[in-house]
C-alpha cells in the first residue's frame, strides 16, 4: 500500500471516530457566513454576495472580452399583499418567487433578493438576446398562480436589463441603470421588460429631479388648493365644495393633479400630500365660519395609499381637534377600488370615521368593480356617478338608463347622489327631472381659488335651478338628511356607545333614545391619543343640518 493509499485511510478511519457535535455547534462559521451573505427570507444571495459576484464576474468579462447582464425584478403591487394579506403571506411568496426565478437560470448566474419585493439576477457570458429570453421566462414563471392553501394569488414582475461592458462597466452604475430601465416597465403597464437605454437614462434623470421638485414644493409652500361648488338641486345653493390640490410650479405655473400624482405616488408623496391637503382644507372652513361666510360642507379626496394606513379614523381626527374644524361639515371621497381593496377593512374604518360624524362618498362610481352586497352595508352617504356618464347622457339612451337606475339604486340604499362633470344645460335639466342631488361641473362652478370661492359663497349667486314641484322628485329619503347607515354585520365595529347606547351625565350606560346628540364623558382614549368624546356625536339626521 503506497504511502498516499495509508493517509487517507488514516483520515477516513480518524473521521468514523470523530464525536458528533450538538446541531449548534458544528458549524459556527457556516452559520455566520449565511447569515452575513444569504438571505433570510428567500436563501438567496444578499445584496453583499451579489455585489461580490458582480465584481467577479466583471473582471472576468473584461479578461476574455465576453458580456454580462444585470436584471433588475420588482414584483408588481406587492405592496398591497402585505397589507391584505399580513406579512407573512408576503415571505411566503418572496420565497416562492426567488424558487421560480432560481429555476429558469443557469447554475452560473446567480439570482438575489436586495431587499423588499426587490430581486436582482447577474448573468455572465451572455448576449444582449439570451438576456432577453431570460427575462421572458422569469416574467412567465412569476406569473404563474400561486396557491396559498385554498386560494390562489396571481402576481407579475417589472424586469430592467443592463449590459457590460456597453452600458457600464462598475457594479453600482448596471444595478442603477437596470434599476431605470425596470420603473420604464412600471410606468408603460408592467409586466414586461426593456433594456436600458440613453434615453431611458435621461427620463430617469428627469424623473429625479422632478421627485426632487415636488418635495420642495411641499416644504417650501408651492401647493395651493382650488375649491369647486357641489349645488343641492332641491335648493338651488352651493351644500358642499371640494377641495382640489394644484401645484404652483415656478417653471410651469399651474398644474392640475394629473400632471404630478403619478410622481408623487412613485415617489410615495401620497400619504405627507393627503395630510397637507386636509389640514389646509379644515384650517380654511374653519376660518369662513369664524368669520361668518355661509356654513359649506368640505370634501377631501383620500387616496388608497392614505386610507389603507392604520389608525385613518384617529389621523383624521387629530386635524379636526387641531383645527377646530366641525366633524359633521366633512365628507371624505374614496373611489370604488380603494373601498373594494380590503372589504372587512374598509367596513372597520368606516364605521370610525361615521362614529366621528363624518361623512364618506364613493368617488367615480360605476367605473370600479365594487360588489352591491358590500355597499349596501358599508356605512356611507354618497354616490358621485362618474363623469363619463354624464358625458354622453344626452346622445345615449343607454347613459340615460344607467344614470336613472343609478339614481333609483342609491336612493334605495338611502344614499344622496351627485353627478359629476355637468357641462351642459340639457345635462343639468336631465339630472333635475331624474331626481339627482346634487351636481358638479364646469356649468355650475369651476375649481377656484379660497378669495374667489368665499366672493362666490356671499354673494349666494346661483346658476341651479331649484327642483319644481312638477319635477320628478326624488326618493323620499332624499330629504331625512341621511350621513348613512350601519348594518349588522359591521355594528361591531361601532365604538359601544353607539352600537348599544349613549352615557349620561355621569358616565354610565343608558338605554338610546332615538336620533340625536350624544356626548361620552368616559369614552376612551385612542390609540392616537385623541378623546372621541372631543367630538359632538350626532346621528344622521342632527349631523346633516348642522352641515347646513
Amino acid at each position: 500500500m503506497s504511502a498516499t493509499r495509508e493517509l487517507r485511510t488514516l483520515i477516513r478511519a480518524s473521521a468514523d471516530c470523530t464525536p458528533v457535535e450538538d446541531a449548534a455547534e458544528q458549524h459556527p462559521a457556516r452559520d455566520l457566513e449565511r447569515l452575513a451573505y444569504y438571505d433570510p427570507v428567500t436563501g438567496l444571495p444578499n445584496r453583499i454576495l451579489f455585489h461580490d459576484r458582480l465584481v467577479q464576474s466583471i473582471k472576468r468579462s473584461r479578461r476574455y472580452g465576453r458580456s454580462l447582464a444585470v436584471l433588475f425584478l420588482d414584483l408588481d403591487g406587492f405592496k398591497r399583499v402585505n397589507d391584505t394579506m399580513g406579512h407573512g403571506v408576503g415571505d411566503r411568496v418572496l420565497a416562492e418567487v426567488g424558487r421560480r426565478v432560481a429555476g429558469v437560470l443557469r447554475a452560473t448566474d446567480t439570482v438575489s433578493r436586495l431587499g423588499g419585493d426587490e430581486f436582482a439576477v447577474l448573468l455572465p457570458d451572455v448576449t444582449p438576446d439570451d438576456a432577453a429570453k431570460v427575462a421572458s421566462k422569469i416574467i412567465a414563471a412569476v406569473r404563474a398562480p400561486l396557491a396559498l392553501g385554498d386560494e390562489s394569488l396571481a402576481i407579475s414582475t417589472s424586469v430592467g436589463i443592463a449590459i457590460s461592458p456597453q452600458d457600464a462597466a462598475s457594479p453600482e452604475e448596471l444595478l442603477h441603470l437596470a434599476d431605470g430601465a425596470m420603473y420604464e416597465v412600471k410606468a408603460s403597464g408592467r409586466d414586461d421588460y426593456r433594456f436600458h437605454s440613453p434615453e431611458v437614462q435621461a427620463q430617469a434623470l428627469a424623473l429625479l429631479r422632478r421627485e426632487q421638485e415636488l418635495r420642495r414644493a411641499l416644504a417650501e409652500d408651492q401647493l395651493v388648493l382650488h375649491y369647486q361648488p357641489l349645488f343641492d338641486l332641491r335648493t338651488g345653493q352651493v351644500r358642499t365644495v371640494e377641495a382640489l390640490l394644484r401645484w404652483n410650479h415656478p417653471r410651469l405655473g399651474l398644474l392640475n393633479p394629473g400632471r404630478f400624482l403619478p410622481l408623487a405616488e412613485h415617489a410615495r408623496l401620497i400619504p405627507p400630500l393627503g395630510q397637507w391637503v386636509m389640514t389646509r382644507a379644515f384650517r380654511c372652513a374653519q376660518a369662513w365660519r369664524a368669520a361668518g361666510d355661509p356654513a359649506v360642507r368640505m370634501a377631501v379626496n383620500m387616496a388608497p395609499e392614505e386610507f389603507e394606513l392604520p389608525n385613518t379614523a384617529d389621523r383624521v381626527a387629530a386635524l379636526l381637534i387641531e383645527t377646530g374644524f366641525l366633524p359633521s361639515l366633512v365628507e371624505i371621497e374614496i373611489t370604488e377600488t380603494t373601498a373594494m381593496a380590503n372589504p372587512e377593512k374598509t367596513a372597520e374604518t368606516l364605521a370610525d370615521l361615521w362614529a366621528l360624524g363624518i361623512r364618506v362618498a364613493i368617488d367615480d362610481f360605476g367605473t370600479g368593480y365594487s360588489s352591491l352586497s358590500y355597499l349596501q352595508r358599508f356605512p356611507l352617504s354618497t354616490l358621485k356617478m362618474d363623469r363619463s356618464f354624464i358625458r354622453c347622457l344626452i346622445e345615449d339612451p343607454g347613459a340615460r338608463t344607467l344614470v336613472s337606475t343609478m339614481v333609483g339604486m342609491a336612493h334605495c340604499m338611502n344614499l344622496e347622489v351627485v353627478a359629476e362633470g355637468v357641462e351642459t344645460r340639457a345635462q343639468l335639466e336631465f339630472l333635475i327631472n331624474g331626481g339627482c342631488d346634487l351636481v358638479q361641473g364646469f356649468l355650475t362652478g369651476r375649481p377656484m381659488p379660497e378669495p374667489q370661492l368665499r366672493a362666490f359663497l356671499k354673494t349666494g349667486r346661483s346658476c341651479v335651478p331649484r327642483r319644481t314641484p312638477g319635477a320628478l322628485p326624488p326618493a323620499q329619503v332624499a330629504g331625512t338628511g341621511r350621513t348613512g347607515r350601519i348594518s349588522l354585520p359591521y355594528s361591531k365595529h361601532l365604538p359601544r356607545r353607539l352600537a348599544g347606547g349613549g352615557c349620561d351625565s355621569a358616565g354610565s350606560r343608558r338605554r338610546p333614545s332615538g336620533i340625536g346628540r350624544r356626548t361620552c364623558p368616559a369614552s376612551p382614549r385612542s390609540e392616537s391619543g385623541v378623546r372621541r368624546s372631543q367630538f359632538v356625536m350626532a346621528g344622521p339626521r342632527s349631523l346633516f343640518h348642522r352641515g347646513r
